[in-house]
């Protein structure tokens, strides 16, 4: 892994990020992802995060394709997110890494009313 790049260097990878993303959704400025650094856990169980993070928002799978194929070019660990309601620490960065926020996957892609069956983004 090659978490030097998000330590030395974390302007570098926003702006790589934000060519994928677009400039307002990528950022690794410490007061805009301080709330991806915890989820639900309880305090006792919570693992310490590592923040040196950047936090990418894609609005779509194809950008989420295009994140992941980055972050294995360039070696990074990502740390999926969703809601922020886990009681694991599954969302918690313990490392230098791409936070891959899913807030902007919000759409209803089917609603079937006759099976009483949604599918939802994320």
């Amino acid at each position: 892994m090659n978490t030097e790049l998000l330590t030395k260097t974390p302007a570098k990878v926003v702006d790589d990020l934000r060519g994928i993303v677009g400039r307002d959704w990528a950022t690794g400025d410490a007061e805009k992802i301080a709330s991806y650094l915890y989820d639900a856990t309880e305090d006792l169980l919570r693992p310490e995060a590592d923040s040196a993070c950047v936090v990418v928002k894609p609005a779509n799978p194809n950008e989420i394709s295009e994140i992941l194929k980055y972050a294995n070019n360039v070696k990074l660990p990502v740390t999926v997110r969703g809601g922020g309601t886990g009681v694991v620490a599954g969302a918690i960065p313990t490392q230098p890494s791409i936070i891959l926020s899913l807030e902007r996957l919000n759409k209803v892609v089917e609603l079937d009313e006759k099976d009483l069956m949604i599918t939802l983004e994320a």
